[in-house]
């Protein structure tokens, strides 16, 4: 299971290479850092871009995250599987690195009901809907 989930990131990445090189130029680089597999899209200027690849380590091992970053190198919106349900998760930052905008389906309960979560600029998180 675990290479299958590898190997469809590579294959994803490389559609989505595919795809964007028309517009941007990407580079593309693999490499396996902490033993996590992470394969970076780099824009035309070196710069990463989008980020495909699993957790290595903690209770998040083996989970698979893309990352999408702006042109200044600020990882600004992650989509992840997360918590002990494997659940999808969108979570959108600023450019200070700091989760601001946070949904997916519950983390650990059993029904999995949605959740919404903003945070504020002083970190205050407000609960819309659900559990996070």
């Amino acid at each position: 299971m675990k290479n299958w989930i590898s190997y469809t990131l590579v294959l994803v990445g490389g559609i989505i290479g595919g795809l964007l090189s028309p517009l941007a130029r990407p580079a593309v680089a693999q490499n396996t850092v902490y033993q996590g597999q992470q394969l970076w899209i780099l824009g035309s200027d070196g710069r990463q871009r989008i980020q495909l690849g699993t957790y290595a380590s903690g209770g998040e091992a083996g989970q698979p995250a893309m990352g999408l970053t702006d042109n200044h190198g600020h990882l600004r919106f992650l989509f992840r599987l997360a918590g002990r349900n494997d659940s999808p998760v969108l979570v959108m930052k600023d450019r200070g690195g700091r989760d601001r905008l946070v949904m997916g389906l519950g983390l650990n309960d059993d029904a999995q009901e949605p959740f919404l979560a903003v945070i504020d600029s002083r970190g205050q998180k407000k609960l819309l809907t659900g559990s996070y």
